[in-house]
């Protein structure tokens, strides 16, 4: 009996460590995919203060006009996900139809599509 259990030990071992060298399988919806599901690549804002903004979704980053007189393209922040965009002075949080657009030295504004 103690050699049965003896051979159980190292063959479960065995198995474990080959399963840890298994990859993962892939995503079957890459996250840019379901991204792009979601938002689309031209959109339109009314926010706050009968203002607006209009974005082009180029994927990894966000072109954005708005209304009040800027024009910017925003890389997404941090660059592997899709609903938050920005650099100095500048940042867009995009959840669902929604969106929150700030720029420095002004009111930020909620916006709906």
């Amino acid at each position: 009996m103690d050699r049965q259990k003896s051979g159980v030990l190292p063959a479960f071992l065995a198995s474990m460590l080959l399963s840890a060298c298994v990859a993962a399988p892939a995503q079957t919806t890459p996250a840019g995919a379901a991204k792009a599901a979601l938002q689309p690549r031209y959109a339109s804002f009314r926010c706050d203060g009968n203002s607006e903004i209009n974005l082009e979704d180029f994927g990894t980053s966000v072109h954005v006009i708005d209304s009040r007189g800027v024009d910017v393209v925003l890389p997404a922040s941090p660059p592997a996900q899709g609903s938050r965009y920005g650099e100095p002075g500048y940042a867009l949080v995009l959840e669902g139809r929604k969106a929150l657009w700030m720029v420095s030295g002004k009111r930020p504004v909620n916006c709906v599509m």
